[in-house]
This record gives structure tokens, C-alpha cells and sequence, in this order.
């Protein structure tokens, strides 16, 4: 069989463009500093040139980012990080990038959350975001959002009312990241989307007795659009009314936001063709009121504005 000699010679093209490419790495700061760190000699340059060259123009690009969005790594937020054995073999991870990092911190809170509904990007927003807009707000604005503030270190909470689009739940995200910050368990559910969850798993029980004991026990439960989802008697006697019944008894802090004023609540959860309809709807608003102050919210939506 005919030996195959594997072995070829770069062109003069290509040999000039590695001994210039070699050049501009051993004058890169970047490649300096990691061969300082690892204690390798230049000549390892030589040996790795395609990966180094990779790994400068990278830590070149990092330097001159200015944040994610203009980030244009595959792995967004994500920088290279070379390590070397004594022999300069080197080993590449993905580690987060200052920006990564700064992000990660922000909502490292979430983990106090025990059920959420909220967004990554929500968790960034924060009460004192809030109180940079106040001088632009009404006097009705700025009353509910210094009675979160109050509540925050009460005993009662707040049922923020008013038409959609004026803040109730952005305040609600805020009051919650505060607390979740401070190592509070908290837990933020929007109403509709919490009676679809159990709907779409209810021959679930196993699923619906954790939530539900979740909501029950947590330290502050933020209830978001309460009065949006599709009432029936089952949503109010079996879900709304053991959870709000079970945390007055326990006196544990619950707050409210919704588009119904705190007048029309009993009128929102009586069933026309339910025969004790107005009597359980009764029993729900009482444990609503008992649980926290109506509080109503004017003013522009603050989901697009807060930055």
C-alpha cells in the first residue's frame, strides 16, 4: 500500500499572514496578560494562533461594548476565558461579561419568589425607578404609591384600583422586588393566568394543592388583575375564597391590583345563576377588604417609560 505523505507547506501568502497575525498577539494586551497569568512564554503563540487570534478579537470587541443589546456573541453576555496547563494547553469556558454579571445581579431577588408571573425584564423594576417619575405625577398617583410605601413596613396592604394602564401593576412588581430583595418570600401571580394554570391541570390535584398551598403560606402574596379572570362559582368558592380566608386568619400580608373599584367587587363575583351567589360573594369581599385598603391609581402606564 502507497505510504501518503500528509505532510504540505504553507504558500509565502499565507506564512506572511501568520507571522503578522503572531506579531499583533504578542503585542495584544489581552494575549500578554493571559500568558502573565498562566506563566507561558511567547512561543506558545505559535502553537494556539487561530484560537489566541480568535480570543483577542473577542476581548477587542468586549472592550468597546456598551451593553447587551449590542452584544454579537452567539452566546449573548457570554466571554471566552482561556486557562493553561503547564505544557500551554489551553481549556475554553463561557463566563458571563460585565454586563451579564451586572444583569444577573439585579434579579438575583427571584430566587425569594416562590411563585412568579412576572417577566426577567420585571424584576428589574424597582420602587425607586418609580419615585424619579413622581414630580410629573398627580396628587392621586403619588398618594397610592406612598401608601405601598407605608404598607411595606405594616402590617395591612393596599388594593390598588383604577382603569387598565395607570401603574397598579407595575407598583405591585415594584413592591414586590423590594421586598423579595430585602429576603422576603414573596410570590406574584396575575389572577387569569392563575385560574387558566389550574384549569388546564385539573385533574392535576397534586399540582393545584402545591400551588394553592404555595399561595397560601407565602410571606406576601402580590394578587395582580383580580376581578379580570373568567369568574364562575367554582374559581370563587374553591380557589379565591380558602386562599383569602386562610391568609386573614393567619394575618399575612396580601396585596391587590385590579380594574374593578372596591364598590363593584360583590357585584363582579355574584353569579346571577348561582342560588347563594351574593352571600359567598359577600364572605369574598369582606376577607379582600379585611386584608387590605383601597388605594386608587391614576396616571400613565409606567411599562414603557421606566428604563
Amino acid at each position: 500500500m502507497e505510504h501518503l505523505d500528509l505532510h504540505f507547506s504553507l504558500d509565502q501568502e499565507a506564512l506572511d499572514y501568520r507571522a503578522k497575525t503572531k506579531e499583533a498577539l504578542t503585542k495584544n494586551v489581552y494575549v500578554k496578560r493571559l500568558l502573565k497569568e498562566n506563566g507561558l512564554p511567547e512561543a506558545v503563540i505559535d502553537r494556539n494562533l487561530s484560537l489566541l487570534n480568535r480570543y483577542a478579537r473577542e476581548k477587542d470587541g468586549c472592550a468597546k461594548c456598551r451593553g447587551l443589546t449590542q452584544c454579537t456573541h452567539a452566546l449573548r453576555g457570554q466571554t471566552t476565558q482561556l486557562t493553561a496547563d503547564e505544557t500551554g494547553i489551553f481549556e475554553t469556558r463561557f463566563v458571563p461579561c460585565r454586563y451579564q454579571q451586572e444583569k444577573l445581579e439585579a434579579i438575583a431577588h427571584r430566587k425569594y419568589f416562590t411563585i412568579s408571573h412576572m417577566s426577567e425584564n420585571e424584576y428589574a423594576i424597582s420602587l425607586q425607578q418609580i419615585a424619579k417619575t413622581l414630580s410629573s405625577e398627580g396628587a392621586v398617583y403619588v398618594a397610592a404609591y406612598r401608601a405601598m410605601l407605608t404598607s411595606l413596613e405594616g402590617n395591612g396592604a393596599c388594593y390598588l384600583y383604577g382603569p387598565p394602564g395607570t401603574g397598579k401593576s407595575t407598583l405591585l412588581m415594584a413592591a414586590a422586588n423590594a421586598l423579595a430583595k430585602r429576603k422576603v418570600r414573596v410570590a406574584f401571580v396575575r389572577v387569569p393566568l392563575l385560574m387558566n394554570q389550574i384549569k388546564e391541570n385539573f385533574d392535576d390535584e397534586d399540582f393545584r394543592r402545591d400551588t394553592l398551598n404555595r399561595l397560601r403560606h407565602v410571606d406576601v402574596l402580590f394578587l395582580d388583575d383580580l376581578g379580570s379572570e373568567m369568574a364562575t362559582a367554582w374559581t370563587r368558592d374553591e380557589i379565591l375564597f380558602p386562599l383569602l380566608d386562610y391568609r386573614m386568619n393567619a394575618r399575612k400580608k396580601t396585596y391587590f391590583a385590579s380594574n374593578v373599584e372596591p364598590g363593584d367587587l360583590k357585584e363582579r363575583y355574584t353569579m346571577q345563576s348561582d342560588k347563594y351567589g351574593e352571600v359567598a360573594s359577600g364572605r369574598l369581599v369582606d376577607r379582600i377588604r379585611t386584608l387590605a385598603a383601597p388605594h386608587r391609581v391614576v396616571g400613565d402606564s409606567r411599562r414603557q417609560t421606566i428604563q
